[in-house]
Formats: structure tokens, C-alpha cells, sequence
């Protein structure tokens, strides 16, 4: 189930980072999208991490808002990740030509952030203030950090500072059966004052008529993300942060009864107050002020 716009307003618990694995068909010289998001609203997205079949008769195409970058995927290495920072306010694209022949079961995968704009970014990305932007100015001194360079603060660096380790990281498996009917794999649920990240999914690749495809649960978010085995591997994970405040639910089903091989990982982290806010938890009139207008401004 590729991302859509309906995926990307359903995220809330910002940053997160959504996986997304495809198998692609098309005829040669025209255009096949494999991910194509517009007036997502109060969003900004940054494509992270794309994974490509090697092939000469493949090229990569990514827009957003500004630009178009047109890439070969012979020249990027053979089902690895390769790094992309590719950053989009109101439109982003990414698909695939055949340049002299058709496109015949490609595999693509990638991952997306997905972020609720700051004050920072907003004065970074040219978006519109709104008059809360405007107050948080009056007392943060945000704009000449913008224009030094000293924020808004990397995703990298927002995760090491602030999200602060509980319990580890542990990653589960499963070598089983893929069968015609759902099944629960894991109910992981949270605990008092933390909450739970799925923080990479991988398989080993299925048939294409097998149809095993991975189901995610967030919270109330049933089928918030559903992947197919058949473009994945099980030594080169999709890395994704899905944080969930009461459980995640890891799913599988197929088309057919076959074997399958499933590999997650589940990470515990403390709910601080800064991340209250930023997870829209708690109103201003609820926490401190000055918190308030430095999460909401970017400085944390």
C-alpha cells in the first residue's frame, strides 16, 4: 500500500519515518510514479533513503517543490541504501522510466519523514507565519539562529538529544507461515511515562503471486502501514520510526500459505516533557510557557 496523502496527515507523532516497498511495471519512455504526494497540509517532507535495482535502462526521477533530479540507477549501487535529503512543502514526486524498454517487476523502497513545521522551519522553507509564529518571534530570538545556520535542528540530531533510550533495542523474528487469514505476529504495548518505536522492518523476498504482505498497527491507526516481502531483504532493513503512545501490532498475510521469514525492531523510549508538546499531548495552558514556544519555535 504505497504512501498517500492520507497516510502522511495521519502521522502525529513527529518526527516519523515511513517505509514504503514497491514492485514496478511499465512500458518504456513513459513516466510510472511510485510515490506522488501534493498539498499534504501542514507537513514538510524529506525523502530519506532509496534502495534501486541496478539497471542501465532505468532512470530515477525525484521532484519537489524547486527541482528535478534525473539519475540513472546504474550508476547507484544494486539493492543498497543510498542516502537522498530531498525536501518538499507542498510537492514531491519520484518515479521511474524505462529508457529503451519496458519496466518489468522493478523493486523500490524508501522511506519519507514526515514533520509538523516549526517556526524555524517555516522561516527556512519560506512557509507563512501564522500569528502563534509570530508571538513565539517575540520572545525567542529564532529568526538570527535561522540565519546563521544554527537551526532549525537536524532530525538526526533532535533523536540522539532528546529521545532518550529506556529499555533498548531489540529486534524480533519470525520463520513461519504466511497464511490466507491475518495473523497477530506481536502486540508490543507501552508503558506509563514511555512510548514505543518500530524503528526498521525486513524480510526475505516472497514470490510475487505469494502476496505476503507486512500490516503495521499505531495505536487507532489500523493498517497504518503495509508493505509486500516480495521488494525487501532480510540483511538490508527499511529503517522507519513509528512511534506509538499505547502498542504497535506487527502483522502478516498472504495470498497463499507459504514460508516467510520477518525481522522487526522495537525500541522504549521516555515521554518527556518536551515531547508532550511536540506530540500535541498537552495544550500550552497545560505545560510551561516558555517550553511551549521553544518546542513550537524549533529551538528543542
Amino acid at each position: 500500500m504505497p504512501i498517500n496523502v492520507a497516510t502522511v496527515r495521519t502521522a502525529a507523532r513527529f518526527p516519523e519515518l515511513l517505509p514504503d516497498v514497491n514492485i514496478m511495471n511499465g512500458v518504456a519512455g513513459l513516466e510510472l510514479a511510485a510515490l506522488d504526494l501534493r498539498r499534504f497540509g501542514n507537513r514538510i517532507l524529506r525523502l530519506n533513503d532509496i534502495n534501486v535495482e541496478q539497471n542501465a535502462n532505468v532512470e530515477l526521477r525525484v521532484f519537489n517543490d524547486k527541482e528535478k533530479y534525473y539519475i540513472n540507477t546504474f550508476g547507484l549501487r544494486n539493492r543498497l541504501v543510498e542516502p537522498f535529503n530531498i525536501y518538499s512543502t507542498d510537492f514531491i514526486r519520484m518515479a521511474l522510466m524505462g529508457v529503451a524498454a519496458p519496466i518489468v517487476n522493478y523493486r523500490i523502497n524508501y522511506n519519507l519523514w514526515v514533520l509538523e513545521p516549526t517556526t524555524a522551519h517555516k522561516l527556512k522553507h519560506g512557509i507563512n507565519l501564522t500569528t502563534e509564529d509570530e508571538e513565539i518571534l517575540k520572545t525567542l530570538d529564532i529568526r538570527s539562529e535561522v540565519n546563521k545556520g544554527n537551526l532549525p535542528l537536524p532530525i538526526e540530531y533532535q533523536l540522539e538529544r532528546e529521545y532518550q533510550l529506556v529499555d533498548g533495542r531489540r529486534t524480533f523474528t519470525y520463520n513461519g507461515n504466511a497464511l490466507l487469514t491475518e495473523q497477530v505476529l506481536q502486540t508490543i504495548p507501552s508503558n506509563i511515562n514511555e512510548f514505543i518505536v518500530l524503528e526498521s522492518v525486513s524480510a526475505a523476498p516472497n514470490a510475487i503471486a505469494d502476496n505476503v504482505r507486512i500490516r503495521i498497527d499505531r495505536d487507532d491507526d489500523i493498517d497504518y502501514i503495509e508493505l509486500n516481502t516480495h521488494p525487501m531483504q532480510l540483511n538490508v532493513p527499511v529503517a522507519c520510526f513509528i512511534p506509538a503512545l499505547r502498542e504497535i501490532k506487527f502483522k502478516v498475510i498472504g495470498g497463499a500459505m507459504v514460508a516467510t521469514q520477518l525481522q522487526w525492531t522495537i525500541s522504549r523510549y521516555k515521554l518527556t516533557d518536551v515531547l508532550n508538546v511536540r506530540f500535541g499531548l498537552v495544550t500550552r495552558e497545560e505545560t510551561d510557557p516558555d517550553l511551549w514556544n521553544k518546542v513550537k519555535g524549533g529551538v528543542y
